[in-house]
């Protein structure tokens, strides 16, 4: 399966995650090519990991995320347990990506590279309790998506 995990905003090396990996579905692809102004080669590779922080069936919770043109859906406001996987979905119309961050801070705790409409991608990570922030970080134009209104925050608990 492939594997790869986004870290924050490109060319930012102080973006390293502290934790957690993504882990693809075997329907999906962390790598693409093109798209709105070439958005993926701005973003280049952010990393990669080779395993899930924690094998799916060890999830404490499992959260079925959508993503779309510029909204996540179905984050819930609290996720309860500290091993989370998202199976996160791509419904486009454009190429997204999914980044999690500690709420008010700007370095990635983990996330997924961007990848294609119609792909989805699993990430198992293990967050602490406390408050968090997901982000598509694609820029479109002189904007991300996060900032046409991408970004779901959501608490562990």
């Amino acid at each position: 399966m492939a594997a790869a995990i986004g870290i924050g905003a490109c060319g930012d090396s102080d973006d390293t995650p502290t934790s957690g990996s993504a882990s693809g579905s075997g329907t999906g692809s962390s790598s693409g090519a093109g798209g709105e102004g070439d958005a993926h080669d701005e973003h280049g590779a952010h990393g990669s990991g080779d395993k899930a922080a924690f094998p799916a069936a060890d999830a404490d919770t499992t959260v079925d995320v959508t993503m779309r043109d510029f909204a996540f859906s179905g984050i819930p406001a609290t996720v309860m347990g500290e091993k989370v996987l998202f199976e996160v979905s791509n419904e486009g119309p454009s190429e997204h990506e999914f980044v999690v961050f500690k709420q008010g801070g700007d370095d990635a705790v983990s996330g997924i590279e961007p990848f294609a409409e119609g792909k989805t991608e699993n990430l198992a990570v293990e967050l602490a309790p406390g408050s968090y922030t997901v982000r598509c970080l694609i820029q479109l134009g002189d904007q991300t998506h996060a900032e046409l209104g991408m970004q779901t925050d959501f608490t562990v608990g």
